[in-house]
This record gives C-alpha cells, structure tokens and sequence, in this order.
C-alpha cells in the first residue's frame, strides 16, 4: 500500500479511512507472509517509544495469518541538498532514531512472543553512499548528488533514490525478508562499484 512521505508511516495509514481498509483487504486474505510497517509515525516521533499504529497493524495482522511476520523499517533522513556535507547529513538523523526504534520492536516482540518481528535500517544506506560519493568511491558510477536516477545517489530535493541506491537498498530488503546475503546474490555489472559490498558493509556495522 503506497502513500508518499509522512502519509505512508503507519500512524497516518492507520487513520486515513481508505488505506487502512486496503491494507485489511490485503490481510483479509490469509495469505499475507509478511507486513512490514516503514518509520516514522508522529506519535513516535514525538515519544521515540510508542506508536500504537504499529500495534494496530499488528494486531489485526495476527488475527488474519497467524504466521505472519512482522518487519519494522527505517528510511533515511528528507532533503539531504539541506546538508553540506556526509557529516551533517548524518546527524540528527534516523541514525539516532534507529535503536529507538529497535527498542519498540522489542516491545512488540514482547507482546506478540509466537509472531517473528525484524526490525532493519534500509536508510543507513542514504549516509553510507553519500559519504562515499563525497570521498570519490563511487566516482564510476555517480556524478551528482541530485539529478538524473542513472547517475545521481538522489533524484530530487525529498532525497527519493537514484537508480544506484535502489539497486543496494533492494540487497538490503531481500536481507531482511529472506534473509539473503548480498554476496550470494549475481553481480550487478551495470555499476563498477560492487554495491553488494557496500550493502554487506551496511549490515555487518
């Protein structure tokens, strides 16, 4: 279920009349493996420990497939042009956020003990890649901070993903789901850079 920016975290998709019953539509089924829920509702934001979107979700998740998985994402920070540099970009930022939110997902593991809940940092990419574009490392493959998807880490002034971070950020995801290692997937020869490295990296810190 898409909702762009803020719309999409889980607090908003809870309250917003039309998405939440997509989302029970898709759960209705029974036949849902896994439902991951993406940060950061305001509610959390505001509390950094509680957002009983995600314990809404999850509760009627469990009732529907009770062997479903529960998968809990962090993004990278908004507008990275608004940071001068790698450094700034990653302060303040869902770096902080993450062990917070690695707390809430011991809650709801806590609450729900026979349901398999993960939580990962997709976002950790965003500052990884940036420091390393800024440090020449990816020089073969990315131009621009901001500009075309082929050639640039971001496309636009929100930071949506260059084609280069989506390729490393799906290692990231097929991790997390399916418990892939980046290094057991084909190489991605359309890169001179082994993005694969850059995600096993990503995991391993």
């Amino acid at each position: 279920e898409f909702s762009g920016g803020v719309s999409g975290t889980p607090g908003l998709l809870w309250d917003d009349a039309q998405h939440q019953a997509n989302i029970k539509a898709f759960l209705n089924t029974g036949e849902i493996d896994v439902l991951i829920m993406i940060c950061c509702s305001q509610e959390f934001l505001q509390t950094l420990d509680t957002d009983q979107a995600v314990w809404n979700f999850t509760d009627y998740a469990v009732e529907k497939n009770p062997s479903i998985r529960i998968g809990l994402a962090m993004p990278w920070k908004d507008f990275p042009g608004e940071s001068e540099n790698a450094s700034e970009y990653a302060t303040n930022s869902t770096l902080d956020l993450y062990p917070y939110w690695g707390n809430l997902s011991d809650e709801l593991r806590a609450d729900y003990p026979g349901t398999d809940v993960f939580t990962f940092h997709h976002g950790a990419l965003a500052y990884e890649m940036r420091e390393m574009f800024e440090a020449g490392d990816l020089d073969g493959d990315i131009q621009r901070l901001q500009g075309p998807e082929a050639t640039s880490l971001f496309t636009d002034a929100k930071g949506h993903a260059g084609n280069m971070l989506v390729d490393t950020g799906t290692l990231i995801w097929l991790h997390a789901v399916h418990g892939i290692d980046p290094m057991d997937m084909p190489e991605f020869t359309q890169w001179e850079t082994d993005i694969r490295v850059i995600a096993k990296t990503v995991l391993e810190e």
